[in-house]
């Protein structure tokens, strides 16, 4: 398993949403490629207790993405026009938001379980 997830993005289009297109050497968490990279290095120690929180991610990630794809080729179906920008920052902006909470607990999680450890959450 990795530590990021799969995300579906429609093509042909002008732009990329910032969160994933611009990648730098400053760690950001507000890129996805260094959100996931911290994930994986806080996870990785204690790989078995964060499995089912990494699966779950995985998880509503994927649907996150399923859902779109099914939103866009219902409207396409009855004739309406699609911003498919638009849609790429509406499914950028939904992982974004998974991934943060999932570094959010992960973190926390990590931390009590340090042995110079954050346990009161200060």
């Amino acid at each position: 398993m990795t530590f990021g997830a799969m995300v579906s993005f429609w093509t042909q289009v002008g732009t990329t949403p910032a969160y994933f297109r611009q990648t730098t050497d400053k760690v950001d968490t507000g890129n996805f490629y260094w959100s996931n990279r911290l994930i994986a290095a806080i996870c990785d120690p204690h790989f078995q207790y964060h499995e089912a929180d990494l699966d779950t991610y995985v998880e509503t990630t994927m649907a996150l993405g399923h859902a779109m794809i099914n939103h866009v080729d219902t409207a396409l179906a009855n004739d309406k026009s699609i911003d498919f920008e638009a849609e790429n920052q509406k499914i950028s902006d939904k992982i974004q938001s998974e991934t943060d909470k999932l570094l959010a607990k992960v973190l926390d999680d990590a931390s009590n379980l340090m042995t110079d450890r954050f346990s009161m959450s200060d």
